[in-house]
């Protein structure tokens, strides 16, 4: 029997957090947004069971925990969110996790800053 590669995503998820290399942003928060991609593997069938692939929900779960807990770098925060990923019961072959800081703490028209990682197994 073939296996079945599968991406489970979440785009633009969107958070209010206290992320932030300066005391300040720390203070007064910030709005980001999370990218969440994960491949998996599995046998080929048509089962309706959510056993068989990974829940978006639980991503989402994921993310929003990590998302509360006030980190310096984005790039803690997307670690984080991979590592915890990784301890979900899945056939992973990558994790993807993208956090874009929406408003900057310098003048200019970006539309924001990201910080994107990517865990193969």
């Amino acid at each position: 029997m073939g296996q079945l590669k599968k991406t489970i995503s979440l785009y633009n998820v969107r958070f209010y957090s206290y992320h932030g290399y300066f005391p300040e942003e720390q203070v007064l928060g910030n709005e980001f947004l999370v990218d969440i991609e994960v491949e998996i593997y599995n046998n080929i069938n048509d089962s309706e069971d959510l056993r068989q692939t990974l829940d978006y929900g639980i991503l989402f779960s994921i993310a929003k925990r990590e998302m509360s807990i006030p980190q310096k770098l984005l790039e803690t925060v997307a670690f984080r969110i991979i590592n915890s990923i990784k301890c979900l019961e899945a056939d992973m072959s990558s994790i993807r996790v993208k956090v874009k800081k929406v408003a900057l703490p310098i003048t200019s028209d970006l539309g924001y800053a990201a910080v994107e990682l990517t865990y193969t197994f």
